[in-house]
């Protein structure tokens, strides 16, 4: 839970950066090392998060599908389906 937290603060603080940097090199033709590298891992850490976000959602909805099946067969226990058998 922690190094969610932290990677969501690592987000925030690098996206806020990279629009900073974009602010204020705006004038600029090119764009800098410093703003291709704020970009790019903005970018890298929202594609974990968003990993884990998924991997989180699949782990808990698996065990709710299998007691819902559990519970419809008229097994009481809290044992997946598989397991009561």
């Amino acid at each position: 839970m922690l190094a969610t937290a932290g990677a969501v603060a690592l987000q925030f603080v690098l996206g806020f950066s990279a629009y900073l940097v974009l602010v204020y090199e705006s004038a600029a033709a090119r764009r800098s090392v410093l703003q291709v590298a704020l970009n790019s891992a903005h970018l890298v850490v929202g594609a974990i998060l968003m990993a884990a976000a998924l991997s989180l959602t699949l782990l808990v909805w698996r065990p709710a599908q299998s007691l819902a099946r559990s519970a419809s067969n008229g097994s009481s226990s809290l044992q997946p389906a598989s397991a009561a058998s």
